[in-house]
Protein backbone atom coordinates (compact mmCIF):
# COMPACT_ATOMS: atom_id res chain seq x y z
CA UNK A 1 0.00 0.00 0.00
CA UNK A 2 1.20 3.69 -0.93
CA UNK A 3 1.79 6.15 1.92
CA UNK A 4 -0.05 8.81 0.90
CA UNK A 5 1.32 12.34 1.46
CA UNK A 6 -0.14 14.26 3.81
CA UNK A 7 -1.26 16.86 1.19
CA UNK A 8 -2.25 14.95 -0.97
CA UNK A 9 -5.65 14.69 -2.56
CA UNK A 10 -7.22 12.01 -0.07
CA UNK A 11 -5.52 13.30 3.30
CA UNK A 12 -5.30 17.36 2.31
CA UNK A 13 -8.03 18.06 4.63
CA UNK A 14 -7.54 16.30 7.37
CA UNK A 15 -4.31 17.52 7.83
CA UNK A 16 -5.29 21.13 7.46
CA UNK A 17 -8.14 20.33 10.17
CA UNK A 18 -5.17 18.90 12.25
CA UNK A 19 -3.10 21.76 11.44
CA UNK A 20 -6.07 24.37 12.28
CA UNK A 21 -6.83 21.78 16.06
CA UNK A 22 -2.91 22.07 16.66
CA UNK A 23 -2.70 25.47 16.68
CA UNK A 24 -6.21 26.29 18.53
CA UNK A 25 -5.01 23.65 20.93
CA UNK A 26 -1.72 25.37 21.66
CA UNK A 27 -3.25 28.59 22.07
CA UNK A 28 -6.03 26.82 24.38
CA UNK A 29 -3.40 25.10 25.83
CA UNK A 30 -1.17 28.83 26.75
CA UNK A 31 -4.33 30.66 27.82
CA UNK A 32 -5.35 28.01 29.76
CA UNK A 33 -1.78 27.69 32.05
CA UNK A 34 -2.51 31.37 32.16
CA UNK A 35 -5.86 30.88 33.85
CA UNK A 36 -4.85 28.27 36.02
CA UNK A 37 -2.07 30.35 37.50
CA UNK A 38 -4.59 32.95 37.97
CA UNK A 39 -6.36 30.26 40.08
CA UNK A 40 -8.77 30.10 37.62
CA UNK A 41 -10.26 26.89 36.10
CA UNK A 42 -8.37 23.94 34.67
CA UNK A 43 -10.72 23.21 31.79
CA UNK A 44 -8.85 25.43 29.17
CA UNK A 45 -5.35 24.11 29.74
CA UNK A 46 -7.04 20.64 29.56
CA UNK A 47 -9.17 21.24 26.43
CA UNK A 48 -5.75 22.43 24.57
CA UNK A 49 -4.32 19.42 25.41
CA UNK A 50 -7.26 17.07 23.91
CA UNK A 51 -7.28 19.49 20.66
CA UNK A 52 -3.55 19.51 20.29
CA UNK A 53 -3.48 15.28 20.69
CA UNK A 54 -6.82 15.56 17.67
CA UNK A 55 -4.67 17.95 15.52
CA UNK A 56 -1.64 16.10 15.85
CA UNK A 57 -3.06 12.37 14.70
CA UNK A 58 -5.21 14.00 12.42
CA UNK A 59 -1.87 14.91 10.66
CA UNK A 60 -0.44 12.13 11.14
CA UNK A 61 -3.60 10.41 9.37
CA UNK A 62 -4.79 7.60 12.17
CA UNK A 63 -8.13 7.06 12.51
CA UNK A 64 -7.90 7.25 16.35
CA UNK A 65 -8.04 10.65 15.78
CA UNK A 66 -11.98 10.14 15.85
CA UNK A 67 -12.27 8.30 19.32
CA UNK A 68 -9.94 10.51 20.92
CA UNK A 69 -12.17 13.48 19.41
CA UNK A 70 -15.13 11.71 20.21
CA UNK A 71 -13.80 11.13 24.24
CA UNK A 72 -12.12 14.54 24.65
CA UNK A 73 -15.46 16.43 23.34
CA UNK A 74 -17.75 14.31 25.73
CA UNK A 75 -14.80 15.19 28.83
CA UNK A 76 -15.65 18.69 27.71
CA UNK A 77 -19.28 18.83 27.14
CA UNK A 78 -19.29 17.21 30.93
CA UNK A 79 -16.68 19.15 32.57
CA UNK A 80 -18.50 22.49 30.98
CA UNK A 81 -21.91 21.60 32.03
CA UNK A 82 -20.92 20.89 35.88
CA UNK A 83 -18.43 23.82 35.88
CA UNK A 84 -21.03 26.44 34.16
CA UNK A 85 -23.86 25.01 33.77
CA UNK A 86 -26.71 25.61 31.31
CA UNK A 87 -25.45 29.31 30.70
CA UNK A 88 -25.78 30.64 27.41
CA UNK A 89 -23.07 32.91 27.75
CA UNK A 90 -20.61 30.59 29.13
CA UNK A 91 -21.61 27.42 27.15
CA UNK A 92 -19.93 28.73 23.94
CA UNK A 93 -16.27 29.73 24.45
CA UNK A 94 -15.80 26.44 25.87
CA UNK A 95 -17.70 24.40 23.54
CA UNK A 96 -18.24 25.92 20.26
CA UNK A 97 -14.60 25.08 18.66
CA UNK A 98 -15.15 21.34 19.50
CA UNK A 99 -18.63 21.17 18.46
CA UNK A 100 -17.17 22.65 14.91
CA UNK A 101 -14.75 20.73 14.31
CA UNK A 102 -17.18 17.46 15.22
CA UNK A 103 -19.67 18.42 12.44
CA UNK A 104 -16.56 18.92 9.93
CA UNK A 105 -15.13 15.45 11.01
CA UNK A 106 -18.41 13.55 10.41
CA UNK A 107 -17.97 14.69 6.51
CA UNK A 108 -16.52 11.36 4.82
CA UNK A 109 -14.37 13.64 2.66
CA UNK A 110 -12.16 14.37 5.80
CA UNK A 111 -12.15 10.80 7.16
CA UNK A 112 -11.17 9.30 3.39
CA UNK A 113 -7.53 9.95 4.09
CA UNK A 114 -7.02 8.73 7.62
CA UNK A 115 -5.85 4.77 7.86
CA UNK A 116 -7.48 2.75 9.83
CA UNK A 117 -6.60 0.93 13.24
CA UNK A 118 -6.67 -2.42 14.05
CA UNK A 119 -10.29 -2.55 15.34
CA UNK A 120 -13.09 -1.21 13.37
CA UNK A 121 -14.37 2.55 14.62
CA UNK A 122 -17.86 3.52 14.67
CA UNK A 123 -19.08 7.32 14.20
CA UNK A 124 -21.64 6.31 16.77
CA UNK A 125 -19.25 7.98 19.62
CA UNK A 126 -18.89 10.99 17.78
CA UNK A 127 -22.50 11.52 16.91
CA UNK A 128 -23.34 11.09 20.66
CA UNK A 129 -20.67 13.08 21.69
CA UNK A 130 -21.74 15.51 19.08
CA UNK A 131 -25.78 15.52 20.19
CA UNK A 132 -24.68 16.11 23.87
CA UNK A 133 -22.60 19.00 22.65
CA UNK A 134 -25.55 20.57 20.66
CA UNK A 135 -28.08 20.04 23.14
CA UNK A 136 -25.97 22.22 25.43
CA UNK A 137 -25.30 24.83 22.97
CA UNK A 138 -29.01 25.18 22.26
CA UNK A 139 -28.38 27.08 19.70
CA UNK A 140 -32.43 28.43 19.59
CA UNK A 141 -31.58 30.10 23.78
CA UNK A 142 -28.68 31.73 21.76
CA UNK A 143 -30.68 34.07 18.95
CA UNK A 144 -33.26 34.07 22.16
CA UNK A 145 -30.53 35.86 23.92
CA UNK A 146 -29.16 37.97 21.28
CA UNK A 147 -32.64 39.21 20.81
CA UNK A 148 -33.11 39.84 24.35
CA UNK A 149 -29.81 42.36 24.16
CA UNK A 150 -31.02 43.90 21.13
CA UNK A 151 -27.99 42.03 19.14
CA UNK A 152 -27.80 40.30 16.34
CA UNK A 153 -26.90 37.02 16.61
CA UNK A 154 -23.17 36.93 15.83
CA UNK A 155 -23.05 39.04 19.06
CA UNK A 156 -23.24 36.55 21.35
CA UNK A 157 -21.03 34.49 19.33
CA UNK A 158 -18.53 37.29 18.54
CA UNK A 159 -17.11 38.48 22.38
CA UNK A 160 -16.01 34.43 22.68
CA UNK A 161 -13.89 34.65 18.89
CA UNK A 162 -12.29 37.72 19.79
CA UNK A 163 -11.61 36.49 23.28
CA UNK A 164 -9.38 34.12 21.00
CA UNK A 165 -7.80 36.04 19.12
CA UNK A 166 -6.60 38.40 21.88
CA UNK A 167 -5.38 35.58 23.79
CA UNK A 168 -3.46 34.33 20.99
CA UNK A 169 -1.82 37.40 19.91
CA UNK A 170 -0.80 37.54 23.86
CA UNK A 171 0.74 33.97 23.35
CA UNK A 172 2.52 34.72 20.20
CA UNK A 173 3.83 38.06 22.02
CA UNK A 174 5.38 36.02 24.84
CA UNK A 175 6.63 33.60 22.68
CA UNK A 176 8.15 36.31 20.43
CA UNK A 177 9.83 38.03 23.60
CA UNK A 178 11.44 34.51 24.80
CA UNK A 179 12.72 34.21 21.50
CA UNK A 180 14.41 37.74 21.31
CA UNK A 181 16.09 37.41 24.50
Amino acid sequence: MPVQGALSRARLLSTFLGALLLVAGLVTLLAGVQLAELGGTWYFTLSGLGLAACGILLMAALRCALWLFSLCLACATVWALWEVGLDPMQLPPRLLVWFLAGLLLLLPVLRRGLRPVRRSFSLAHLVVALLLAGICLDPLAQVRLSREYDRPWYGVLLPPVLSVVLAMDDALGRVARLAEG
